[in-house]
């Protein structure tokens, strides 16, 4: 086992600090709303301390594997080896750029469609196409996963939250309307 240096575990400290700031800043916001009995901070509690809690076992994962790094397995790679990676690795790095810049840009691509169009019209076309970009060739894994995560995100917001999800501008606000009466 090879001795743990800060840099390991210095990513899980941050995010458990983060939670831990988090947590306390909402402390202000407890008590019952008129309309969730759990109150506004309760959803932003659980996801912090759900942070909290996978840095922290990310930690005590890191002490018991040690570091992935084994010299021994590195001072074995012959010269061809090196060389055949480099090669490969020079392949792909040209071949994703494309992939790489449809990967950022379709976000921004789905926020804006999104102030303008509406999530509920907007996310049915984003979800398919990313899971394309990155990856996802089969037509009914495509259709089926990208529906279930629709459907849970509507769920999610629309009946357990009660959080509005964007309806756009101009007529497709209306539409979207008319799309969140349906869901509720």
């Amino acid at each position: 086992m090879f001795p743990i240096k800060i840099k390991h575990i210095a990513p899980s400290i941050f995010w458990i600090v983060f939670g831990a700031v988090g947590v306390f800043i909402t402390l202000d916001y407890m008590g019952p709303l008129p309309s969730f009995k759990l109150g506004a901070a309760f959803w932003p509690q659980t996801i912090l301390v759900g942070i909290i809690l996978v840095s922290a076992f990310q930690i005590i994962f890191t002490f018991m594997q040690g570091t992935h790094s084994d010299p021994e397995n590195i001072g074995s790679l012959t010269d061809t080896d090196t060389q055949n990676l480099n090669e490969q690795v020079g392949e792909v790095s040209s071949v994703s750029r494309p992939k790489m810049l449809a990967i950022f840009v379709l976000p921004l691509i789905y926020v804006y469609g999104m102030h303008q169009f509406g999530f509920f019209l907007v996310t049915p076309l984003f979800l398919p196409l990313y899971m394309y970009v990155m990856g996802v060739k089969e037509v009914k894994k495509l259709f089926f996963v990208s529906t279930g995560v629709y459907a849970s995100i509507i769920f999610l917001f629309v009946n357990l939250v009660f959080t509005p999800l964007p309806q756009g501008a101009g007529f497709f606000h209306s539409l979207n309307g008319q799309f969140l009466a349906l869901f509720q």
